[in-house]
């Protein structure tokens, strides 16, 4: 007599669960399934690349020079400070001129 195989079917697979009994009660305290099992492992992977991709980065970063700024730099800066400061100014006159039309019906 030859025992016949149960086919494994992927419901059979993705209901696999186990369980993880820390205080040896008999009863598990955490239970991972292969749906969680999976998930954590790609997890730990992404992180694990995504600290090492930063490490290179930083290495080459490292070996670039330093960029000191420059008196057209501050230039540059101290003029778009200067435009939006005008701006700033056109705003604050024409709310004023709007509040006297609201304000004077």
């Amino acid at each position: 007599m030859t025992a016949r195989k149960k086919k494994v079917t992927q419901k059979d697979l993705t209901q696999k669960e186990i369980g993880l009994d820390f205080d040896s009660d008999g009863k598990p305290d955490l239970v991972f399934d292969l749906k969680t099992i999976i998930l954590l492992c790609t997890m730990i992977g992404s992180v694990t690349l995504s600290y090492t991709n930063l490490k290179q980065e930083i290495e080459v970063a490292k070996k670039l020079p330093i960029y000191e700024m420059q008196n057209d730099d501050f230039n540059i800066v101290n003029q778009k400070m200067d435009y939006i400061q005008m701006e700033i100014d056109d705003m604050k006159d024409k709310i004023k001129d709007l509040e006297k039309k609201v304000y004077k019906k």
